[in-house]
């Protein structure tokens, strides 16, 4: 049978150190990942090229290739994996999501935020949702999942700042722990600028399953300061380190984004040093994500400009080399075609996207009326190109997020943008003390590496 290596993998030659000239080889489909030897790897290639993998040599490398989907059969049309991820992914792992939105209301202006320059109705942004439909969310919360067949609900408080409606994300939590079956299990966390910290309220929410945060800082002070700053023009860097503390102490994770674009990307490795001289590497709850900065218009693309993209091998080396051992991957695979995934606006509108919240055209359904449009199927049954079928990234990338195509059209592609940050990561990640580490568990040098990416 005659084999090629699968249009999804991607090969990461390590260029320093005792492993230099060997490969990481990554596998988007399943993200599976091998630490794969040059002889070894030129010995595949000659075996490719002659049509004949049947070579002692590398017998047992050839076995765990192909245990990994890394070499296929080379008549396998490998597009239609691409059903199989969205499949996986739109049954989210037999749980629900709802991203609650109880108000537009911000007490920030980011310099790069894609609310403003975008179609978002924010008319009436200070108005917080009103306690009786809270209730009547909780109620459809329940009812809705229950028809999906699922027992895990994860709410994720959003914004506006999730932060200025504490009141009405606590009481959604109490209806729900109050309405629901004994089988069911409801869990929350939230995405926030970490500006506020309410230790009351944060308590009575980690009674309700609260488990982490995810809190943004772009930098070290003097770069975070000018771009986010308060609606009246305070800094808000000391505030939200000390905050991220905190969070911290009180028994939360914490997910620090970081959204990087060429103006702070030179800087980033001085953000490092400040979150190590806070002693955040030494904690096991804290991790650090780097995230380029989405387009608000199809000019402000510098999140996915080369001057920004070939910083990542740099910070993410620094980070590692600094002791940060939880670094995440980014990945833009969408929940948008999932049934699993709504958005939930203050008026009970609902949204496959919840960044897509106040956006009138894009309001799939709503609460009050018990009604999804024709919108909500349109989503789920919602097809990428093929040529990004095609790509080594689907696996990760699954066409990129749908809100930026809306932005950029023809002009979104993100295979440029992987290239850099998926070899930084690996590069980083996988350094020659981890590879000794592995080895010394005795697995060899073609050490299978565990997934670690966003779960």
């Amino acid at each position: 049978m005659e084999m090629k290596w699968s249009r999804f993998v991607s090969f990461h030659e390590i260029l320093e150190g005792k492993y230099r000239g060997n490969y990481i080889v990554f596998n988007s489909f399943n993200q599976a990942k091998i630490l794969l030897p040059e002889k070894h790897k030129e010995a595949i290639e000659r075996s490719l090229s002659r049509g004949d993998l049947d070579n002692q040599e590398i017998e047992s490398v050839i076995a765990e290739l192909l245990s990994m989907e890394m070499l296929v059969d080379d008549t396998l049309d490998e597009k239609e994996k691409y059903e199989t991820i969205r499949k996986l992914s739109a049954n989210f792992q037999d749980k629900a999501v709802f991203y609650f939105t109880p108000s537009f209301n911000c007490n920030f202006k980011c310099i790069y935020c894609i609310v403003e320059p975008t179609d978002h109705n924010l008319q009436k942004r200070a108005e917080f949702i009103d306690e009786v439909l809270i209730d009547q969310i909780a109620k459809w919360i329940l009812d809705y999942t229950a028809k999906l067949e699922v027992n895990l609900i994860e709410i994720i408080f959003f914004g506006g700042e999730p932060t200025l409606g504490f009141d009405q994300n606590i009481e959604l939590m109490e209806l729900l722990y109050s309405y629901k079956a004994e089988d069911v299990r409801v869990v929350c966390s939230m995405i926030s600028n970490g500006y506020i910290y309410d230790e009351k309220s944060i308590d009575r929410l980690k009674g309700y399953g609260l488990n982490g945060l995810q809190i943004t800082l772009d930098g070290p002070a003097h770069i975070h300061n000018k771009r986010r700053i308060t609606v009246d023009d305070q800094d808000t860097f000391a505030t939200i380190l000390e905050n991220i503390n905190q969070y911290l102490k009180f028994g939360l994770r914490i997910n620090l984004r970081v959204n990087v674009d060429k103006e702070n990307a030179p800087y980033l490795t001085e953000l490092i040093d400040e979150l190590k001289r806070e002693n955040l590497q030494e904690n096991l709850a804290f991790e650090l994500s780097f995230v380029p900065v989405d387009p608000n218009d199809d000019k402000n693309i510098k999140g996915y400009d080369r001057e920004a993209l070939k910083w990542y091998p740099i910070f993410f080396k620094h980070a590692r080399e600094q002791g940060f051992n939880n670094l995440a991957m980014w990945s833009t695979f969408c929940g948008i075609y999932s049934k699993h995934i709504l958005g939930i606006g203050p008026k009970g509108e609902l949204y496959h996207c919840p960044t897509y919240s106040g956006v009138e055209s894009q309001v799939v359904g709503s609460i009050v009326t018990d009604e999804f449009n024709d919108l909500y199927d349109e989503y789920i049954n919602a097809d990428i190109p093929d040529k990004c079928k095609q790509c080594r990234w689907t696996g990760i990338c699954g066409g990129g997020c749908v809100l930026v195509k809306h932005v950029l059209k023809d002009k979104y592609c993100l295979k440029e943008t992987y290239d850099y940050i998926v070899s930084g990561y690996l590069r980083a990640k996988y350094d020659e003390k981890t590879i000794d580490h592995l080895i010394e568990q005795g697995e060899g040098e073609r050490k299978k590496f565990e997934a670690d990416f966003y779960q």
